[in-house]
């Protein structure tokens, strides 16, 4: 089961966060980041840290995408993977020229 995002632009997504709370058993145990140039041809994106739950937050590398797609590979309980906010939060312009 996966969720696909096309942003407006590229941008150097940083961190992603899946707020599944409202919904308490019914988030991604095992959740995977693939970015893609085009939407067509995806590849696994370099995640630097991951902490999965209810509010799943996964840290990327900042690398440049204009494709996101959230694979879960496994749900916590029967129930469904639901997603009631997600957010993205990428390197400002500054941020980026600098090397930070």
């Amino acid at each position: 089961m996966w969720i696909e995002i096309e942003l407006p632009r590229e941008e150097r997504v940083r961190l992603i966060e899946i707020d599944s709370r409202p919904s308490p058993l019914d988030w991604g145990a095992e959740i995977s980041v693939e970015i893609s140039d085009d939407g067509q041809v995806w590849h696994d994106a370099e995640a630097v840290d991951a902490a999965v739950g209810p509010r799943t937050t996964v840290v990327l590398s900042g690398e440049p995408v204009r494709y996101l797609r959230l694979v879960n590979h496994e749900v916590v309980s029967r129930f469904w993977w639901s997603i009631h906010e997600l957010r993205l939060f990428a390197l400002a312009a500054e941020d980026d020229r600098s090397g930070r």
